[in-house]
């Protein structure tokens, strides 16, 4: 996995954690400081697309970010 190996190139491995997640159906667990959406809001539908961003807003702590990333 390309991200896992640049986290680790950076030193940042022990603060950054990668989670793979069906993010349109499922809660994720924990709670976060930053989501990264990389490449896929654009290519759901509306309703997918709501419901993804929905289930990752819920598990931002207070003043989190989420960064949508696409082309």
């Amino acid at each position: 996995m390309w991200l896992v190996e640049q986290i680790d190139e950076a030193g940042a491995g022990n603060r950054v954690k990668v989670v793979a997640a069906d993010v349109v159906r499922d809660p994720l667990p924990g709670s976060y400081d930053a989501a990264v959406m990389s490449a896929f809001i654009q290519v759901l539908s509306p309703h997918d697309a709501r419901s993804a961003i929905q289930n990752v807003s819920k598990v931002m702590n207070p003043g989190g970010e989420i960064y949508i990333r696409g082309y």
